[in-house]
């Protein structure tokens, strides 16, 4: 799991902390910056999974070098 949820749910209580006026505009634009961050890593992994698992090739059997 990367945390998405978390993340998500956290972006959502910053609007409702933001709409009540608990945090500042520009907290709450420095916590969806981050969260911008964190989820451009999120894609970047995803795809570089995406890339080596398309040109994975199975495993032979590890043979000894020394018998």
């Amino acid at each position: 799991s990367l945390g998405l949820q978390k993340i998500i749910s956290g972006l959502a209580n910053d609007l409702d902390e933001l709409r009540a006026g608990k945090i500042s505009v520009n907290d709450a634009m420095a916590r969806s910056m981050l969260a911008k961050q964190i989820f451009n890593g999120v894609r970047i992994y995803l795809n570089g999974t995406k890339l080596l698992s398309e040109g994975a090739k199975p495993a032979k059997a590890i043979e000894r070098l020394h018998p």
